[in-house]
């Protein structure tokens, strides 16, 4: 089984907050850690670009792009549809199936709230939005939180977790 548990940092910093109590020499640290789960700037940019990246794959219904963002093992919980795991499960099982059917989202933004480094893990919260339209022609709009685990792969960031709620829907 797998163990996707994280434990968080003690202390929580929201994102551009400055924590001036470490004297370390500067690159005295690793690489992918400030102080106390801050992350570093680079680091903070590399997710804003992956989150910009995913909502441009979200919103083109492009599954197969949007794959690339997460690991092999990765897993996605819904509180509404289950758990998908795997990359190809959460493409072929949750994006094609689910994601991109008749009553897709468009127009996704998400908006990172608050990101802490844990080990080489980051943890990433924040909140989407998203409007809709049904082939019967009904639209709406939803939004929510979400939650996600990414670690570094190669060179790049991907989600190894992600769980979402939806907090509301307007039709």
């Amino acid at each position: 089984m797998l163990d996707f548990s994280f434990s968080p940092p003690a202390r929580r910093l929201p994102i551009g907050s400055a924590n001036n109590d470490n004297c370390s020499p500067a690159g005295a640290l690793p690489v992918f850690t400030q102080d106390k789960g801050t992350v570093d700037p680079k680091i903070e940019q590399q997710i804003r670009a992956l989150n910009e990246e995913w909502d441009k794959a979200f919103n083109r219904n492009d599954a197969n792009a949007m794959g690339t963002f997460y690991t092999d093992d990765a897993v996605i919980i819904s509180p509404y549809e289950g758990t998908f795991t795997g990359r190809k499960g959460i493409v072929e099982k949750k994006l094609k199936a689910l994601d991109f059917d008749e009553d897709h989202c468009s127009n996704m933004a998400t908006t990172i709230t608050q990101l802490t480094m844990g080990g080489n893990e980051i943890h990433e919260i924040g909140e989407w939005s998203c409007t809709w339209k049904t082939d019967s022609g009904n639209a709406g709009q939803s939004n929510g939180h979400f939650s996600s685990v990414l670690v570094k792969d190669g060179d790049t960031w991907k989600i190894r977790q992600n769980s979402y709620d939806k907090s509301s829907v307007k039709a």
